[in-house]
């Protein structure tokens, strides 16, 4: 039986992480605010769901980080965090005092719906034109592999269009043309390609992830993904996650397989892949925070091209 527990697509995975970070930020920041908005008044926040549930998966992620919520900001100290967390600079004088001066009971909200707004709409795209870029295909400035300028100016102009999400993920996902920086074409991204080369060669796909399961089908069915994995894992589907094993050991037995190749990007990746007592194969471009040397995988690659090559070896032995 061949199987390979693909940890979260891998770049995709950040999707589920950041859960869609441009428009879908402020949206999730304003329910939040709204929650706040609710405490201030006295009101049940239990009795609005959405906020539950947005609630409920902040908590999970910063369980997963191993963080600690720090004391509520004051006024002029959430004013300043919303313009750089959603444009990217400090407020001026004037935007401050714009917000101080505010004395309606959701003036939170009105902000965030300000900066989200065609008043900002350059400064949101350009800030999280450079922010996409380095989490699509990372720091990196000399690789020749990628265009960086180009994509920055895409994702720019696709945020200020605002066009829909599905065809931002189709374009990502579909993208070809020539690198000005290289002497031939190359494809941007090649993962559905690789999805599909795999599925087509026999191998049964997995996820195991440590977000909850239902925001990950969401997700993985919203972008069209969930036609590769056999089986989907989720963090809130067992009393342990990862680098517990349990969770790779229960996809396994779901393929009906003793042994698979792990693909991760993280340190708890690699905790569980060896915990499991299963091969690792670690995709570079994620959220580790250590060398490869020091996370010793038995296999590393920074393109989809690369894994196939990685599986067909593994296959083999």
């Amino acid at each position: 039986m061949q199987m390979i527990a693909w940890k979260c697509l891998q770049n995709y995975g950040r999707y589920i992480r950041q859960f869609q970070l441009g428009k879908l930020c402020g949206t999730s920041l304003v329910m939040l605010l709204l929650c706040q908005d609710a405490m201030l008044r006295g009101e049940e926040v239990s009795a609005v769901p959405q906020i539950a549930f947005i609630n409920t998966q902040v908590e999970l992620i910063w369980a997963d980080a191993g963080v600690e919520p720090v004391e509520q900001a004051t006024e002029l100290e959430w004013c300043r965090r919303v313009y750089l967390d959603l444009i990217g600079r400090i407020p001026t004088v004037d935007e401050v005092l714009r917000y101080k001066n505010d004395h309606s009971r959701d003036k939170q909200a009105v902000l965030v719906d300000r900066l989200l707004g065609d008043e900002y709409v350059r400064e949101y795209a350009k800030h999280w034109s450079n922010v996409w870029t380095t989490v699509l295909i990372g720091r990196d400035a000399d690789n020749r592999m990628v265009d960086r300028s180009g994509m920055r100016k895409y994702l720019q102009t696709a945020w200020e269009s605002n066009i829909p999400y599905d065809q931002f993920v189709e374009e990502l996902l579909t993208a070809t043309g020539d690198n000005a920086e290289r002497d031939e074409p190359t494809v941007f991204n090649g993962a559905i390609d690789a999805l599909e080369r795999l599925q087509d060669g026999g191998f049964h796909l997995g996820i195991c992830t440590n977000k909850p399961l239902v925001p990950t089908k969401i997700v993985l069915d919203q972008f069209g993904l969930t036609r590769f994995f056999d089986t989907i894992v989720g963090g809130d589907q067992l009393a342990s996650r990862k680098p517990d094993p349990a969770m790779l050991f229960h996809a396994m037995a779901c393929l009906d397989t003793t042994s698979c190749l792990f693909v991760g990007d993280s340190e708890i990746d690699r905790e569980t892949a060896t915990a499991a007592g299963q091969p690792f194969a670690l995709f570079t471009e994620g959220y580790r925070t250590n060398s490869i040397e020091t996370l010793n995988p038995e296999y590393y690659f920074n393109e989809y091209g690369e894994l196939l090559n990685i599986v067909n070896i593994e296959h083999k032995k």
